[in-house]
This record gives structure tokens, C-alpha cells and sequence, in this order.
């Protein structure tokens, strides 16, 4: 009986991750939207809670860099008309950005936590919890088809259409350490 069970046990665990497919252009969008929000919301709680953390505002600025770095790296391909999956270059910012991102919301997570008054600490614990949920690897891979969802939408699309994701990819970019209000 125990070697019949095993094929529906791999088929319900493997099933969800083969029908997923590629992420839609609004989906690759989301995630560097999503990966935007968590690093500035990241930065609003150090403003609030440790303020003169001088390495937490490092951490924001490699993140910051590498991640616009990469958005100026997908931009320059899509004009260029290069795949970037053709690009080792393009894989090894990605995954320098992702590690750096991640390193900034653990040092947000390791000098806020003490820092946050009893009352305040779900939602705000939530949020970094969030922000630190996914393994690195997993968010690179989702990070990666993003891009090649995005290259995708890119071709056979008017001037006009090209125009608009050029926008709502030059809107992901970071807002500088500065330039961001403390948490309330």
C-alpha cells in the first residue's frame, strides 16, 4: 500500500510547481515592487528605531545600487534588444542584489527588534518577517523569470507599449536613504 501512496504524494507537491509556469509581465512588476517596498519600509523602521545605525544605512546602499544597477541592466538589454539570460553579467547583479537585500532586512531585523515598543511589535515584527520569508535562491529564480517575463512582454509591442514598461520598470528603482520618512 505504502509504495502505491508515493507517486499521488510526489504528484501533490511537484503538481502546484509545474503548472505555475512563467510569471506574468504584471507579476515581474509586483515581485520588484514588492522587493522595493521591503527594503524602504526596512529603512523607515531604522530611521524610526536606530536611527544612527550607520551599518544598517550601508546595507540599504548596496542594496540600493545593486538593484538599480540591475533595473539600469534590464533597461540598456531591452533597448539594446539582448536576452538577458544570455548575460552572466545579468544573473551575477541579480544575485548579488538579492544577497544584498537580504543582508540589509536582517540587520533591520537585528537592531530594530530591541528597539520596538511592546505594542507596536507584531505588525512590525510581520513586516520583517516578510521581508526575510524566502530563501535567497528562491527569490533569485523568481527575480530571474521576472526578467524573462518582462524581455517577453517587450517584444512584438508597439512604441507606445514599449514606452510603458520602460516607466513601470524605471519606477522600481529605490529611493535614496534621505529621502525616506521614519516609520510612524
Amino acid at each position: 500500500m505504502g509504495r502505491h501512496l508515493w507517486p499521488v504524494i510526489l504528484l501533490v507537491f511537484i503538481y502546484p510547481v509545474l503548472c505555475h509556469g512563467e510569471p506574468t509581465f504584471s507579476e515581474a512588476i509586483g515581485l520588484l515592487s514588492q522587493e522595493r517596498s521591503y527594503a524602504e519600509g526596512g529603512a523607515a523602521l531604522v530611521k524610526q528605531y536606530a536611527p544612527n545605525d550607520i551599518e544598517a544605512r550601508r546595507l540599504y546602499a548596496d542594496a540600493k545600487g545593486a538593484f538599480d544597477g540591475l533595473i539600469e541592466q534590464l533597461l540598456a538589454d531591452l533597448a539594446q534588444n539582448q536576452d538577458p539570460s544570455l548575460s552572466g553579467t545579468f544573473r551575477e547583479r541579480l544575485d548579488a542584489a538579492v544577497v544584498k537585500r537580504v543582508a540589509f532586512s536582517k540587520r533591520v531585523e537585528e537592531v530594530v527588534k530591541p528597539s520596538i515598543p511592546e505594542g507596536a511589535r507584531p505588525a512590525v515584527l510581520v513586516t520583517l518577517a516578510e521581508a526575510l520569508a524566502k530563501a535567497p535562491a528562491e527569490l533569485i529564480k523568481q527575480l530571474f523569470d521576472g526578467g524573462m517575463s518582462i524581455w517577453k512582454e517587450w517584444h512584438g509591442v508597439s512604441t507606445e507599449r514599449r514606452r510603458q514598461i520602460t516607466t513601470r520598470i524605471e519606477a522600481q528603482r529605490w529611493k535614496p536613504f534621505a529621502e525616506i520618512a521614519p516609520a510612524l
